[in-house]
């Protein structure tokens, strides 16, 4: 009975999985004289990830790429309405252009990370953050998109229909 076999093509495949995604090895993490204090960890396998690796590059070249917009979209979306700048109409359009690009640009690593974990049959935070954002974001386009369908007489004409005629 060989039993090397299996461990050894399991090291294979955990060896290239910090290849793919540019961990550091076992053999360099041994040795604590050769690397600093590890700053942040990988959540699927637990081994450090530099702070300079490509994936925490990217999140930040993202992060600050969208930080003015996404600025902008909170001042109009938290006192938008006291400002007067647009009438809510108008506000409501310019709140969704702004934000299509920090969903899109900055969002899209999640969305991806999102889709693998669905595939994989192993839900995480990826997951979470994915779907809540992609929720989040449909409600927005459609409440500005079909924002008739949000006024409060209709609201009202559905909720007596739907809800108090079955009950009479």
């Amino acid at each position: 009975m060989n039993e090397t076999a299996p461990n050894s093509l399991s090291h294979e495949r955990h060896a290239a999985h910090h290849a793919a995604h540019g961990h550091q090895s076992h053999s360099s993490a041994a040795d604590p004289a050769k690397e600093a204090a590890p700053l942040l960890r990988d959540p699927v396998c637990g081994m450090t990830v530099s702070t300079e690796s490509p994936h925490v590059l990217d999140f930040r070249r993202r992060f600050i790429g969208t930080l003015p917009l996404t600025l902008i979209v909170t001042v109009l979306a938290m006192a938008g309405h006291r400002l007067k700048w647009f009438d809510m109409a108008t506000q409501s359009w310019v709140e969704l252009a702004l934000s299509l690009p920090i969903v899109l640009w900055a969002g899209w690593l999640f969305f991806e990370r999102t889709v693998q974990s669905v595939l994989r049959r192993s839900p995480n935070m990826w997951t979470l953050i994915g779907l809540g954002s992609s929720a989040a974001f449909a409600y927005g386009v459609v409440a500005t998109v079909a924002a008739a369908c949000f006024r409060p007489r209709l609201w009202r004409w559905v909720v007596s229909q739907s809800i108090l005629r079955p009950l009479q």
